[in-house]
């Protein structure tokens, strides 16, 4: 908004500092996810399993093993 050689000052030390602080916005995002995935930072906030949920992750790997579907109705899909 300011014209002249002090908008155009502004408007580059502006675009500039935009750069810089994406850079660190990348940094940040990268060491966060270094925490939670590579260390187990939030093993604390996971719960476990429900009740029965084992089970049934058995019923359905033992589904997809054999290549049955729930889709019994006549059509090809």
């Amino acid at each position: 908004l300011i014209p002249g050689r002090p908008g155009n000052l502004g408007r580059v030390a502006a675009a500039a500092l935009s750069v810089v602080t994406l850079g660190f916005a990348l940094a940040v995002g990268h060491s966060g996810g270094e925490l939670v995935y590579r260390h187990g930072a939030a093993a604390a906030y996971v719960q476990d399993a429900a009740p029965g949920a084992a089970r049934l992750e058995g019923y359905f790997d033992a589904r997809l093993k054999s290549g049955r579907s729930d889709d019994d109705d006549d059509d090809d899909d």
